[in-house]
């Protein structure tokens, strides 16, 4: 069990941002067709977004 709290502390994001209602939040995906890669950024806004 302490190896596994010792490899948190050291993966931990140092702190997360706080996301409420209205905020807009994009989302980097990279994308792999073959050969080639790229990064599409996907912009979601709580309004947008469903049940």
């Amino acid at each position: 069990m302490e190896l596994i709290t010792q490899l948190e502390r050291t993966y931990r994001k140092p702190a997360l941002p706080q996301v409420q209602t209205g905020d807009t939040v994009k989302v980097h995906q990279l994308i792999k067709e073959g050969s080639k890669q790229r990064i599409q950024v996907l912009r979601v806004s709580s309004s947008d977004a469903t049940a």
